[in-house]
């Protein structure tokens, strides 16, 4: 009976000291470290390829001036980087007036430009031209069918002289022509040149 009790007693005593350490297991799984998570790379901001460089946006070249040349019945008009041509040449003769005028063909366009020289005005005179909007300037302007008078943001300022009013006019112009509040006529430009074989008209 003494060595049963005494073997319950190492049983009870061996059981006691297990609970108390632990699992061996237990203790290795607890006791490794866990990997630690690599740490994440660092993002790097792409330029937007939509966005010009600054460069690029201040070298834009600006808009050409407006340009005007004179040959014949016609004056060649540039601007907005379209050119027109008012091939229709006219003098009219409006009681103490001279008119000189330039339009397009009616199936082409509807620009037209008109001068009108001092009362009074002789042949082979220079008049002096010098006013804003009409009588002096008449200005117009078209976007397909649709005109526009500019005349009255526009003067010119020069001389024209008519050589021969009929039957077939001819003369030279020298005017600076300049529009304030007009986009597409941005900057003065000059008509100098001769004309010939310009209609008669009243």
């Amino acid at each position: 009976m003494i060595r049963v009790a005494g073997a319950s007693a190492l049983l009870l005593a061996s059981a006691a000291l297990m609970v108390a350490c632990g699992s061996p297991v237990s203790a290795i799984h607890e006791a490794t470290p866990t990997a630690a998570s690599p740490a994440a790379a660092p993002s790097l901001a792409t330029p937007s390829a939509s966005t010009p460089p600054p460069e690029a946006s201040a070298s834009a070249a600006p808009s050409e001036p407006p340009r005007a040349e004179i040959s014949g019945t016609t004056v060649k008009l540039t601007y907005g980087g379209q050119t027109h041509m008012l091939s229709e040449g006219i003098i009219i003769k409006l009681q103490r007036h001279m008119q000189l005028v330039f339009r397009e063909p009616e199936t082409e366009g509807l620009h037209e430009l008109r001068l009108l020289l001092p009362a009074g005005t002789q042949l082979r005179e220079a008049a002096t031209i010098d006013g804003t909007g009409q009588p002096t300037l008449f200005l117009q302007l078209a976007d397909g069918r649709r005109a526009r008078d500019v005349s009255s943001s526009c003067s010119a300022k020069g001389t024209a002289t008519v050589n021969v009013l009929a039957p077939d006019g001819h003369g030279k112009i020298d005017v600076t022509i300049r529009c304030d509040g007009v986009p597409e006529l941005a900057g003065p430009f000059v008509l100098r040149g001769e004309f010939y074989d310009m209609k008669f008209g009243k």
